[in-house]
């Protein structure tokens, strides 16, 4: 934001606060969707209309988290199981793509995560079962779920910010007169 548009994060993010709080405590970006469109708009720096585009476009579309979450999750099974070895050029690259697809594929719902996850396994190893040290994964779930809503909330509030600056929009005395 610092480069884009000119303004300082932090003061934006303060004003964003219930939102991330909502979605710490239901770890799911549809769920958090209305109360952080509404406080984006609470902010008087991005209109209605715009909110609501590009946050209801950018949450089942733009998950930041799994695409840091899947390819970090398959190296430490890989790792603890013994399995890094099988870890190729070829194989990383079909992670690199997986994540990719995943950041775009994974469900905004909670622990859709380790679905994708268990996906992602079975593609870059298909001969290799599912290694014990998943069990760990699901065990952190709780906490890692949480920051990966998050995560991907930030990542599309601040988008919108940048959407609703770039094309110079901001909420109007007449659309808070009709909300």
């Amino acid at each position: 934001m610092v480069l884009l548009i000119r303004i300082n994060p932090y003061a934006y993010m303060r004003q964003l606060i219930p939102a991330y709080v909502f979605g710490f405590g239901c770890s799911s970006s549809m769920a958090t969707l209305p109360v952080a469109v509404t406080v984006i708009h609470q902010t008087r720096k991005v209109s209605w209309s715009t909110a609501n585009i590009a946050m209801c476009l950018g949450t089942p579309a733009n998950l930041n988290a799994p695409a840091l979450f899947l390819p970090t999750m398959v190296v430490f099974m890989a790792q603890v199981s013994g399995h890094r070895s099988d870890l190729t050029t070829p194989k990383i690259v079909i992670l690199f793509f997986i994540s990719l697809l995943g950041s775009m594929g994974t469900a905004p719902v909670p622990n859709a995560g380790l679905v994708m996850l268990l996906t992602t396994w079975k593609t870059v190893f298909p001969n290799i079962p599912l290694p014990h040290s998943f069990v760990y994964i699901v065990a952190m779930d709780f906490f890692l779920d949480r920051i990966s809503t998050m995560v991907n909330l930030n990542g599309n509030m601040m988008v919108t910010r940048i959407l609703a600056s770039t094309m110079d929009q901001s909420s109007t005395e007449e659309e808070n007169s009709y909300n």
